[in-house]
């Protein structure tokens, strides 16, 4: 699935190796791992100009029993400015709750191997990025498993509940006159049915334990710049969500207008910040 995914999101060449059996170490982490593999794959990224970037996942994974399952990928890039500066690491954990649920969290972590006077604004764009590829991989990995998802029944709560709704129906129907013509309630196919279920308790906990914390609090608390530093960062955080939604919202023939309209305004700041940073210099 992982390979379809990549290809979806508009990567070329991607190529992965088997999984390969042995005694594996997560650097970042400092885990033991089971399971070793490498995937590679090349897109074309928008800076000053187009350029090709080069990447390599490293990802390994542990099974305990059938109760939890460990995933850690190491990202790998190179082909465009400070890329040899860092690596992305992206940890999932999924474990079971109970007999039919899923906890699923999912943790990313910038690592930069020599000093980047960028730094801060590395960390923005990377979490914007990850975060966003993350939720679609999530998407999809949650909609290949709705075919196998069981229908569980309901408890005696739960019955008791449908009951008392039942005798509110009744109640209103009875109140309204005969001439009205009465709505009744959809009934969804039983495969529809699960399926819809499965996703919604999937992304009930996402949200409640892996969404929040690797999403940059830039993103939900909105702040006055005092800074050139803190409104230019405030700003390319902005213009990224903009080129996102703007890119999903017009026509195919109309994307390259965005995107070049995008890159004049990257351009544009880019010049603030080399203007700033020469006037501060000593």
């Amino acid at each position: 699935m992982y390979g379809p995914f990549l290809e979806k999101e508009g990567k070329n060449n991607v190529t992965l190796t088997k999984w390969e059996t042995g005694n594996y170490l997560g650097e970042w982490c400092g885990e033991a791992f089971t399971h070793e593999r490498i995937v590679t794959f090349n897109f074309m990224k928008q800076t000053i100009g187009q350029t090709l970037v080069q990447v390599k996942h490293t990802q390994r994974c542990r099974r305990t029993n059938n109760d939890q399952c460990i995933v850690q990928i190491k990202m790998e890039m190179n082909g465009f400015p400070y890329a040899d500066c860092f690596v992305v690491e992206v940890r999932h954990v999924v474990s079971r709750v109970g007999d039919n649920d899923l906890s699923i969290q999912i943790g990313m972590f910038v690592k930069f191997l020599k000093s980047c006077m960028f730094e801060k604004k590395i960390k923005t764009n990377t979490g914007v990025e990850t975060t966003r590829a993350q939720m679609a991989l999530l998407k999809m990995i949650v909609e290949g498993c709705a075919p196998y998802a069981k229908e569980v029944t309901g408890s005696a709560d739960e019955s008791e509940d449908e009951e008392e709704t039942v005798e509110r129906e009744r109640a209103l129907t009875m109140d309204v006159p005969k001439t009205v013509a009465l709505r009744h309630p959809i009934e969804l196919p039983e495969p529809t049915f699960k399926a819809l279920r499965f996703i919604m308790m999937a992304f009930v906990t996402i949200f409640r334990t892996c969404l929040r914390p690797y999403i940059q609090p830039e993103l939900f608390d909105p702040f006055t710049p005092s800074t050139v530093e803190e409104a230019l960062q405030s700003a390319r955080v902005r213009m990224k969500l903009l080129e996102d939604i703007s890119l999903k919202s017009v026509s195919e023939r109309r994307r390259k207008d965005v995107s070049r309209e995008i890159a004049l305004i990257e351009k544009s700041i880019n010049r603030i910040e080399m203007m700033s940073t020469k006037d501060n210099l000593p």
